[in-house]
């Protein structure tokens, strides 16, 4: 059995700038309240952050933070998440090509056009590609997964 979790510093981002956003635009909509003069601008600002915070919120629960390889099958797990996939139903895992601050998620399709959308940053991810490739022969892997390990003095750190 081989399984992936996101790390760490994928979840404080995704899970930070969730609450960053709401607190953000609540405050500035609280603000307007007893700003004299203009509010426009913090209506405006304000509803946009908390409108970005509510999407992020609703959007980060359907990222699976886990995926297990278990012989025949792969389990995708997150806060809202919970699919039982066989490996050779799976065609394809690419990340989006407008993240490049890995910051996203990686789309993995099956056949029966299902998409699931895990962490793009997992901690064990080599150990992950190689038993999806070692199961299903057929898969395509498009520079889905990433993971950034400790400074290696001569490398990219």
């Amino acid at each position: 059995m081989v399984t992936a979790t996101a790390t760490r510093s994928w979840r404080l981002y995704n899970y930070g700038f969730t609450y960053c956003a709401l607190l953000g635009g609540l405050t500035m909509l609280v603000a307007a309240i007893f700003a004299p003069g203009n509010v426009v601008p913090l209506l405006v600002f304000g509803a946009w952050w908390l409108l970005a915070g509510t999407v992020q919120a609703v959007t980060v629960r359907h990222v699976a933070n886990e995926v297990s390889v278990d012989g025949a099958d792969v389990l995708f797990s997150g806060p809202a998440v919970q699919r039982r996939v066989p490996v050779s139903d799976i065609v394809s895992v690419r990340r989006s090509r407008v993240d490049p601050q890995l910051v996203g998620s990686v789309r993995v399709r099956t056949r029966s056009h299902e998409v699931i959308r895990v962490a793009v940053l997992l901690d064990g991810a080599r150990a992950l590609t190689a038993a999806l490739l070692a199961a299903n022969d057929q898969l395509r892997i498009e520079k889905a997964w990433e993971h950034r390990g400790p400074y290696q003095p001569g490398g990219r750190g």
